[in-house]
């Protein structure tokens, strides 16, 4: 039975991620104070009891952070337990604190957060089948024991299984860096490749085509040919409204009664967004309104595995900044098009008002070089707002009028969009396919490659004067391997939480991967075998070699691989 809502939970990892911005049931800081600036950069939550510090003793290290009924009850944000981690008060202060003292903390957490979840009732957040649990690598601090990251490590997330099979809970390790994300991956196929029963109950959820599309997309996201294109469902998870249910929440105010509302429903969006526009009086109050719906400030956990995804172009549809919180917690840096193609939002580089160059409140660069070029002073990734962005209301485009002054201002995106496609193979998940734009965008892509796949048929497209092995082969390879218009493979791949008859036949260029497998499933748990899926894509992605050279991870290291690191230049090793 492969139900994500049957059986027991699982365990999630998530690269280098900002553990306060990501949306969870329950999150575990490791610190005893909210006056940690590191943790609490802003200070307590307003309201919130701080257990006093005689509270944490050797058998009760982790304390729940108490806060009013509004904030602890279905509020937004996790609920925070503070840890006492600090190895000089441990019985047996360091270097010699044991690994066990370290992980009671990670045990006493899990325990504590499972009964006081079950105990009072609510749901798991945003909509999720399973109540969401998250914590650090507990221990690895610089006074702590960092010089046996490893060991930890491996012993955490043996830990962490343990817990998920005999829990109905799931569990993401939240990991703070390169090096340890590499030897958090390492140690999960170590774990799976020794355990049979641990590696076939990790994946269990998905089907056998499933797994193949994984391996699939990981195989080109490592050979640098996946690109992203995130819609509204994408979102969802850290309790976004989807695009008509936003619409419909909008209205509810300005509407006569629950007969005028049913019949608002059934308008397309582009009229729903027009009789909103006229009721608010004008665009920029329906704008502000849309901005002000879709502020929060914490991401999904599948917005934390899609940045931890080794791509370097991403198109989104979406107004809000979520992904962009995952992909600075994840300490990729980006530039936002079309407001900051010559900008990186690195930690060195931020905007006179101090805030990163990618992030909320960012200006545009005064002058900086078009998108994928090489002026974008060290940026890793691009992500193109197609339809605007809660920071530039004025941009975003709403109605069928927008839509249409869209097409003339727009045109230098659509561009980009339509290059995407033709040289790289673009992962959709959450987009419904109904954007009339990127209809146009993909007709025309379409044309164009079944008309350069004819003309290579016929002998006509070449290397070209002058060109060698350049421009023209690079298209022409790819229309014969991505345009299904022209016989080849897919030139992209569509993730589905449910099966949508017709949808092969409406876009036959595109593969359809639905994460329902056969029976039909409630949203929330094709929701979480999409958690699942990508979690697969990004392990098998992911790079397990940056961690080999450094001695603190010596704990993870294969006996093959131990004894080749000691000896291997580093060239040979990262490699």
């Amino acid at each position: 039975d492969r139900s994500p809502s049957r059986g027991l939970g699982d365990v999630y990892k998530r690269q280098q991620g900002d553990l306060r911005k990501l949306s969870a049931d329950a999150v575990l800081y490791p610190t005893r104070s909210t006056d940690n600036v590191l943790w609490f950069p802003d200070g307590a939550p307003p309201g919130a009891i701080a257990p006093p510090m005689d509270a944490f003793t050797e058998d009760e290290r982790v304390q729940k952070l108490h806060a009013p009924d509004e904030l602890a009850a279905g509020g937004a944000g996790p609920q925070v337990w503070l840890a006492q981690l600090n190895s000089k008060f441990a019985p047996v202060p360091q270097p010699n604190t044991p690994l066990s003292w370290f992980l009671a903390a990670a045990e006493q957490f899990l325990t504590a957060a499972y009964a006081d979840i079950t105990a009072s009732g609510e749901p798991p957040k945003n909509g999720r089948v399973r109540h969401l649990l998250a914590l650090p690598v507990v221990g690895t601090g610089a006074k702590n024991a960092r010089e046996v990251s490893g060991d930890i490590l491996t012993a955490l997330l043996g830990t962490l299984y343990a817990f998920a099979s005999s829990s109905e809970m799931d569990v993401v390790l939240v990991v703070k860096s390169p090096r340890m994300f590499s030897a958090a991956q390492a140690s999960r196929r170590q774990l799976a490749a020794s355990d049979r029963e641990l590696a076939d109950r990790q994946w269990r959820a998905l089907s056998r085509s499933q797994l193949s599309t994984a391996r699939r997309l990981a195989r080109l996201a490592t050979a640098g040919q996946l690109a992203l294109f995130l819609g509204a469902g994408a979102s969802a998870g850290a309790g976004l409204p989807e695009w008509n249910q936003l619409l419909i929440d909008l209205a509810r105010d300005k509407l006569s009664g629950e007969a005028e509302l049913a019949a608002f429903s059934r308008l397309s969006s582009l009229d729903q967004a027009l009789v909103l526009e006229r009721r608010l009086g004008g665009p920029e109050r329906l704008q502000a309104a849309v901005c002000a719906a879709l502020q929060t400030s914490h991401h999904s956990l599948t917005h934390a595995l899609l940045a931890a995804l080794p791509v370097d172009g991403v198109v989104t549809t979406n107004y809000d900044d979520l992904f962009e919180t995952a992909c600075l917690g994840a300490q990729v840096s980006y530039n936002v098009l079309p407001y900051q193609p010559g900008w990186a939002n690195s930690d060195e580089e931020r905007d006179e008002d101090g805030t990163h160059a990618g992030g909320a409140g960012a200006r545009a660069s005064d002058g900086g070089v078009s998108a994928g070029g090489g002026g974008s002073r060290g940026a890793k990734r691009w992500i193109l707002k197609l339809h605007g962005c809660v920071h530039h209301p004025e941009d975003i485009v709403l109605t069928r009028t927008q839509m249409s002054e869209y097409s003339d201002r727009r045109q230098a995106l659509t561009g980009i969009v339509q290059t995407m496609l033709i040289t790289k193979h673009m992962l959709f998940v959450g987009f419904s396919l109904r954007d009339e734009n990127f209809h146009k965008v993909a007709t025309t892509v379409n044309k164009a490659l079944a008309g350069h796949a004819r003309a290579a048929d016929a002998g006509v497209v070449g290397g070209g004067g002058g060109g060698g092995a350049g421009g023209g082969a690079a298209v022409s390879g790819r229309a014969a391997a991505g345009a299904a218009g022209a016989g080849g493979s897919p030139i992209g791949t569509v993730i589905t939480l449910h099966y949508r008859p017709f949808l092969n036949d409406l876009w036959p260029q595109l593969a359809l991967v639905p994460m329902e497998d056969g029976d039909t499933l409630p949203q929330s748990d094709c929701a979480r075998t999409l958690e699942i899926f990508l979690d697969r894509v990004s392990l098998l992605a992911s790079t397990t070699s940056r961690h080999l050279l450094d001695a603190n991870f010596d704990g993870t290291f294969s006996p093959q691989v131990r004894a080749r690191a000691a000896w291997a230049p580093a060239a040979e090793v990262a490699k």
